[in-house]
């Protein structure tokens, strides 16, 4: 009967230490490319939002979007300029559109990830004249 014997004390320590170095690299590597998404997202959410109330109304003004969006910016570290938004209507068919663009260079030690957003609003409601 042969039997398991330990050869070396420790070895168990060190690979436990490494597994959790390489999990922690990992979750840090997905965060950061994942962030710049869940942003675009936010700002997305905000436009749609505003969007789906404004298209109803007769006063269509965008100053509580574009606070929204000036606060989600610093709270984002988003470099989106909220002057640069765009916002039109066409009276013929009804539709409200707000959008914008801007550019994301996320950088980890050796590699550097670019990401270009165009989040926007756009819905149809009743024709003004």
């Amino acid at each position: 009967m042969m039997r398991y014997v330990r050869t070396s004390r420790g070895i168990g320590t060190v690979q436990f230490l490494v597994s959790v170095l390489v999990i922690a690299l990992v979750s840090f590597v997905i965060f950061r490319l994942l962030y710049p998404y869940y942003a675009y997202q936010r700002v997305e959410g905000v436009m749609q939002e505003w969007v789906k109330v404004a298209v109803h109304r007769s006063n269509r003004d965008p100053t509580e979007m574009i606070e929204k969006i000036r606060w989600l910016v610093d709270r984002y570290k988003i470099p989106l300029n909220p002057d640069d938004i765009k916002i039109e209507y066409d009276p013929e068919t009804g539709v409200l559109s707000v959008y914008t663009e801007y550019d994301v260079y996320v950088e980890i030690p050796g590699y550097t990830q670019h990401y270009h957003f165009r989040p926007y609003g756009r819905r149809k409601g009743v024709k003004v004249d």
